[in-house]
């Protein structure tokens, strides 16, 4: 029971599609029952979908209940993930159950890497800052504090965090 695991996009970039294809083929002679493959998605990349040739897959715990292959049959499930992190992010797939004892486990695992380089220039934010405050405040008054950001582009800028302090001799 040979599993193959292909990264049907070896590099991809952050915020991308990444999809790889998990192949497990009964050599045979005999029929195998039973069978049960692993793939949970590594730390970088996040589920979208999948969709197997036969049995089922839970998302949550990675666990591809194939069922029954006759002897030379083959079932795929192809997962397709976000990736969210730069660098290079290895899935895993391996046979965890088959009724039937396979007389050579070691092609039971296969490995695929995902390559996200850094973010080009092109896919990078240019996040400005501006403040703005009243000018002037006479003791008691309101001091009012603006702060405006834009994203000059030409990439995304999502969680955008900013903070200031207030300035001493005045309270919130």
């Amino acid at each position: 029971l040979p599993v193959t695991k292909t990264a049907l996009r070896p590099t991809v970039g952050i915020l991308e599609f990444a999809e790889s294809l998990v192949t497990i083929t009964n050599d045979g002679p005999s029929p195998a029952t039973g069978v049960v493959v692993t793939d949970e998605l590594p730390a970088g990349l996040s589920f979208v979908s999948a969709r197997t040739s036969q049995g089922d897959y839970v998302a949550a715990t990675g666990v591809w209940t194939v069922g029954a292959l006759a002897a030379s049959q083959t079932a795929t499930l192809q997962l397709t993930a976000i990736v969210n992190q730069a660098g290079t992010i290895v899935n895993t797939a391996r046979l965890t159950a088959s009724v039937e004892p396979d007389p050579d486990p070691s092609d039971n695992v296969d490995s695929a890497p995902i390559v996200t380089p850094l973010p080009s220039a092109a896919q990078c934010s240019d996040v400005e800052v501006t403040q703005q405050f009243s000018p002037m405040v006479l003791p008691g008054g309101q001091l009012r504090y603006v702060f405006t950001a834009t994203n000059r582009g030409p990439g995304y800028a999502g969680d955008v965090m900013i903070s200031g302090l207030v300035p001493a001799g005045t309270s919130i």
